[in-house]
């Protein structure tokens, strides 16, 4: 069931497009309910048998109130305007039928419209088909009858600024006649691809028009809705009718024009030739009569200034600089023109080339052939540093010339009437030209004047085309900058992914032979040892010193290794480390890995820059000097990794480890050096043989890489075994099995994909692998260096708070002494201080840390968070070297775009301006792709989000909130909430990246929010629990809890639980919900003062008083029970068989209770044995009598003889 609602807005626009000479190309095929005004047809003769009488189905008779008089009746706004008066007078219609009616109505309006339109489309064509071979007669002779004369005008005028107008309208009629070809060559495209458009929307057209004749045909529905709707249907039909008249006119045309538009640009052609070739020669003319007249100029102002009087010799010289500046800016107007025209040429040529390159890829496919093109437009790109410094410089020079522009302006005002600037001029002259009569000079300085002002008159109007000239000449530049960089993204884009070569084939090692041949040929070397030893004969010195720091190096490494194993002691308890000493060893180990690089760097240099270098020997040290690099990097990994060296003293690297790398790494050193050296060598032939050599030479020493790498990283090797004893927790270990596949499977797959015919794409990737590897050991030794500079912090900070406690004790002992302490006493002192110590550290050891404990936790914790940062910064030091690296890789991942996941629609408002100027908002929405680049982008920050997130707080609280005055709690609590908001934010970011908006998951999210509400309310209760916690804070870390049955030391506060340490060091997790609606006692949230009660039984007959006096004694003995409050004793009551009697106690903070009850039970049970005071127990006192226990016996008896 068709639709009828049509948008009439959508058909004029197509309606227009066919006013054109030619159609622009085809137009959208409706599918699906909603129809547009196809224009199409299939051959004349089966459109005519399809739509004529005899085929054609009539529609039924229309109802006569409408006027109709016959189902081939035409439809006319008159009849629709009668129908809409019924309706509106029709007082028993509903308000929705009559919407529905009037709908109908507006439809035929709208199709009534469209038939007009077309009717008058179909008059222009019949009268544009007769004039067609007229037309091309009169191409033919336009072609035939060609002459150039009329380009060979020359411009005329007077005055530069005369001919600089001519020459812009000659400029103007180039691009007129430029678009004009523009349009010609795309007539000629695009006629081909509309005549077979033509055809598949004929097939529609037809159908569209069958359907509509049979739904006509059909009875027609009672009431005057169905009147209407039929009107509608019959308007439609009769527009799908003209539509198909006018495309078979318009199938006419672009069959009548298939000649003529191949003429048509041919004349354009010919006329842009030889228009461009006119203004070419004009330009030269005007550019030469400008630097004519300017030297001129200049000469005759020189003259007359060597000519003139001494005192007006400054004015003759002003003017001489005038026509001076003209002529150097006539000759950069030159310089100037002659680099816009080339620039636009390679504009051209650029697009010319894009255009052929994007179509030979749209239909050749990945071949290696378009593989081998694409390389060779992408090396034939011109560098951007060229429009760069070209921009730099343009920015530069303007502002000069505005201001030189300025000033002859200033100048030309001056000087707009002669004789008056005469007259002000001889005023401010010296006496010297008193004797000389008063009007001669006036008369003289008139002409001086005069002829500044015609120079002036020249000279401005050059120097507005100079800065016309850098206008354009900034605006090409630009231009073709982003044409190349767009060029250039395109080529990236492909490069990689299209096979360079076809699949290796004994051919190639055959070839590879010749190659490797080639290059070990004596002779070639002979060459090069001869330009090596001529360039050390001219240069000795540079050779001898070289020579004389490598035999150094070797003669005193002995003495060497003995300062670095000096320099890299460990570190002592007694004495301070020192830094200093640790970078000392860590440059040596850089300086002893430099010899042979730098040796082989010194060779490659001389054998660059020989005077008589030849293009081998100059391959032969670009070869030495890129080898460096691996060279250098092997060395130093494994200087390293040398037995006793920086890495296992210094660094604490397993002394396994560094021996297995050191094991494998020297087979890659020894056989890879050479390898790559030949490699480097293979790049610089074009032959096939060297290509092939390259290729093989590849495969070689990825093939070992891999196998090295592979026995190198094995799970169960030494390298894994090792660094698994030094910690099994660590992400390498765990990540062990992925790393081994990885460090193997790279360098394998590179083999493969060589092999397959991706050899540059596996080369070029080699390259930025093995750039990254050097950036990452570079970073992995700075990270080492950073942690021994940590390490000898804090061991200098441990050295320094010991001083400190020690200083601390021997100021309390001078103290003590000056007090008059004995010397029995104080040891006695010194004596019970010491046993006090070890109690209480037992006590401590079994219940809960020591008060020194917390502080080294700290320590530990700042140390550890330092090290996390560390870890972090090279972790985006590693992410800025890799993004510089692999930039240029990062545009062939942009194919990943093409890949789309799902499209978001985003309301964009825009301004938009009616017929009467009037400005209104209108918001319209966009259909907007998400990729899968866009994809990996969220998924890329959703990572470093949650990365960032984890330590951030701790971070936050060591470098902002510690030096604030906040308590540790809140900075606790405060760098919770910032890794929240940063976990919050970046999830935000993830969403927007994706194009994932509110407004498309408010739904979802309101449902999930309800779904997980009821289904997870413990959770949502411990999270909105833990906000209300870090808000209000009633509990901090470091508080002491109780909590249910449940009390020990608040050690981490997170959103969901609380984590709880008690006496025993057990981790008990605490849901944030048990401290709001549960009765939590904080021991320490604002009185930190707790009271103890610790109940005793004394056995009856003992002196209460007594009893009273020992314990309050005992209490005030105690260190840790306060004087204020003070101790008290209650006796509460008499028991079964004690007197119970209670001692209360206040202590400073609860961490001290099990301390405080511990030494107050032992000194109880001490005092109470030294007086004789029986603590009392319960008593149970049995009375048996013999004669019931008698009887009880007997009967026992009894029982058992009867059981027998």
């Amino acid at each position: 069931m068709f639709s009828y609602r049509y948008g009439y807005r959508s058909f004029l626009s197509a309606l227009l497009s066919l006013s054109f000479v030619m159609v622009t190309g085809p137009s959208a095929t409706a599918q699906g309910p909603i129809e547009s005004p196809l224009i199409a047809t299939a051959d004349d003769a089966t459109l005519l048998a399809q739509v004529s009488p005899a085929a054609t189905v009539e529609p039924a008779s229309f109802n006569e109130a409408a006027g109709n008089s016959g189902p081939s009746a035409e439809v006319t706004k008159e009849i629709v305007a009668r129908e809409l008066e019924l309706v509106d007078a029709a007082p028993d219609l509903a308000d929705d039928a009559k919407a529905r009616i009037k709908e109908h109505l507006k439809e035929a309006t709208e199709w009534i419209d469209a038939e007009a339109a077309l009717k008058k489309r179909q008059a222009e064509i019949e009268a544009e088909l007769p004039n067609i071979p007229k037309e091309l007669e009169k191409i033919r002779k336009s072609l035939n009858e060609f002459s150039e004369a009329e380009f060979q005008a020359s411009p005329s005028g007077e005055s530069i600024a005369e001919l600089e107008g001519q020459l812009a309208s000659l400029r103007q009629q180039v691009e007129a006649d430029e678009a004009q070809l523009r349009g010609r060559e795309k007539e000629v495209e695009e006629r081909t691809e509309r005549l077979n458009s033509l055809a598949k929307e004929a097939i529609d057209l037809e159908q569209r028009i069958g359907e509509l004749t049979k739904q006509v045909a059909a009875p027609e529905p009672a009431g005057i809705e169905g009147r209407s709707q039929r009107l509608e249907m019959r308007a439609r039909l009769s527009m799908r009718k003209q539509e198909l008249e006018v495309a078979k006119l318009e199938r006419r045309r672009l069959e009548g024009i298939a000649e003529l538009l191949p003429l048509q640009r041919d004349l354009a052609k010919r006329v842009l030739r030889n228009r461009q070739a006119m203004l070419a020669r004009w330009e030269k003319m005007i550019d030469v009569r400008r630097k004519e007249e300017s030297r001129h100029q200049a000469a005759i102002a020189r003259r007359k200034a060597a000519n003139s009087h001494p005192a007006l010799k400054s004015l003759a010289e002003q003017n001489a600089l005038i026509a001076e500046q003209r002529m150097k800016t006539a000759a950069e107007i030159q310089r100037l023109t002659d680099l816009i025209k080339s620039l636009n040429n390679q504009s051209d040529q650029i697009d010319d080339d894009f255009n052929e390159l994007s179509d030979r890829v749209e239909h050749a496919g990945t071949t290696s052939t378009t593989g081998l093109l694409l390389r060779k437009k992408r090396s034939e790109l011109p560098d951007d540093n060229e429009y760069r410094s070209r921009a730099e410089w343009v920015q530069q020079t303007m502002p000069d010339a505005h201001l030189q522009l300025l000033e002859w302006k200033r100048l030309r005002r001056e000087v707009a009437d002669p004789g008056e600037a005469a007259q002000e001029i001889v005023g401010s002259l010296d006496a010297s030209l008193a004797e000389f009569d008063q009007e001669q000079v006036i008369s003289v300085i008139d002409r001086l004047m005069t002829d500044r002002r015609e120079l002036l008159d020249k000279a401005i109007p050059d120097q507005d085309t100079y800065l016309q000239d850098l206008n354009e000449l900034e605006l090409v530049n630009q231009r073709l900058s982003d044409q190349v960089a767009e060029f250039r993204q395109y080529l990236n884009q492909r490069v990689l992914w299209i096979r360079s070569t076809d699949f290796i084939s004994p051919s190639d090692w055959r070839e590879a032979r010749d190659g490797l041949a080639f290059i070990l040929s004596p002779a070639r070397w002979r060459e090069t040892m001869r330009v090596g030893g001529v360039s050390l004969l001219k240069h000795p010195a540079i050779g001898i010193g070289l020579v004389a720091i490598v035999v150094l190096l070797v003669l005193f490494r002995t003495r060497l290794r003995a300062y670095q194993e000096y320099f890299s002691q460990p570190l002592r308890d007694d004495e301070p480390a020192n830094f200093g000493h640790h970078l000392a060893a860590f440059a040596i180990s850089v300086l002893m890995s430099a010899r042979w690089p730098a040796l082989v760097l010194a060779i490659g240099l001389r054998l660059k820059v020989a005077a008589d270098a030849s293009t081998w020997s100059e391959s032969v040290g670009n070869a030495l000097i890129t080898c460096v690099a691996f060279l250098w990097g092997c060395e130093l990994i494994r200087e390293f990794c040398r037995a006793d060296g920086v890495g296992q003293r210094l660094f604490d690297w397993p002394a396994t480890a560094t021996q297995a790398v050191r094991c494998k790494l020297e087979p890659v050193l020894i056989a890879g050096a050479p390898l790559i050296t030949m490699l480097l060598l293979a790049e610089h032939g074009d032959v096939d043989s060297m290509q092939s050599l390259q290729r093989v030479l590849f495969i070689t020493i990825m093939a070992m890489i891999g196998i090295q790498l592979a026995q190198l990283t094995r799970p169960k090797g030494a390298l894994m075994h090792s660094l698994a004893e030094c910690s099994e927790t660590s992400w390498i270990v765990r990540g062990r099995y992925l790393i081994w596949m990885a460090a193997a499977g790279v360098p394998l797959a590179f083999v493969a994909l060589s092999m397959t015919g991706y050899h540059f794409s596996a080369y070029q990737l080699s390259k930025h692998l093995g750039e990254t590897g050097a950036a990452l050991i570079g970073i992995i030794a700075l990270h080492a260096v950073s942690l021994a500079w940590l390490k000898a912090l804090a061991h200098n900070r441990r050295l320094h708070d010991q001083a400190a406690r020690d200083e601390a004790a021997r100021d309390e002992a001078a103290r003590e002494e000056a007090a008059g302490v004995g010397p029995a006493n104080e040891l006695v002192s010194r004596e019970n201080e010491l046993r006090s110590a070890e109690a209480d550290t037992e006590d401590h050891e079994q219940y809960l840390p020591t008060a020194a404990a917390p502080q080294q936790s700290h320590e530990e914790k700042v140390n550890q968070e330092v090290r996390d940062l560390l870890r972090y910064a090279c972790v985006l030091l590693m992410g800025v070297g890799g993004w510089l690296i692999w930039s240029e890789v990062f545009p062939a991942l942009r194919v990943f775009d093409n890949v789309v996941l799902w499209q978001s629609i985003e309301s964009v408002a825009e301004t938009v301006v009616d017929a009467s100027g009037t400005e209104a908002i209108r918001v319209v929405d966009h259909y907007v792709p998400t990729t899968l680049t866009d994809l990996l982008l969220a998924g890329l920050i959703c990572l470093a989000t949650w990365m960032i997130g984890r330590r951030l707080p701790g971070m936050v609280e060591l470098a902002l909130f510690s030096k604030l005055p906040f308590e540790h709690g809140g900075r606790q609590a405060m760098g919770i909430i910032i890794g929240y908001l940063a976990s919050a934010a970046g999830f935000i970011l993830a969403c927007k990246v994706i194009h994932l908006s509110w407004s498309s998951v408010q739904w979802l999210a309101a449902a999930m929010t309800v779904g997980l509400g009821f289904g997870l309310q413990e959770i949502f209760a411990n999270l909105v629990s833990g906000l209300i916690i870090l808000v209000e804070r009633p509990i901090r870390v470091g508080d002491i809890v109780s909590v249910g049955d449940v009390t020990g030391t608040v050690s981490r506060m997170k959103m969901r639980a609380t984590t709880v340490t008690d006496w025993d060091r057990r981790e008990l997790i605490v849901p944030n919900k048990k401290f709001i609606t549960d009765n939590v006692i904080n021991w320490s949230l604002s009185d930190p003062i707790s009271r103890i009660v610790l109940p005793v039984g004394v056995a009856y007959g003992t002196d209460i008083n007594r009893v009273r006096r020992i314990l309050l004694r005992i209490a005030a003995e105690c260190p840790h029970v306060l004087k204020d409050p003070a101790p008290n004793t209650l006796f509460k009551g008499f028991g079964d068989s004690t007197l119970n009697v209670q001692l209360m106690v206040f202590i400073p903070e609860r961490r001290v209770y099990i301390d405080v009850v511990n030494e107050l039970n032992c000194a109880i049970a001490r005092e109470f044995t030294r007086a004789k005071i029986s603590i009392a127990f319960p008593q149970l006192d049995l009375h048996i009598d013999p004669k019931d226990f008698r009887e009880a016996f007997v009967d026992a008896k009894r029982e058992d003889l009867h059981v027998a």
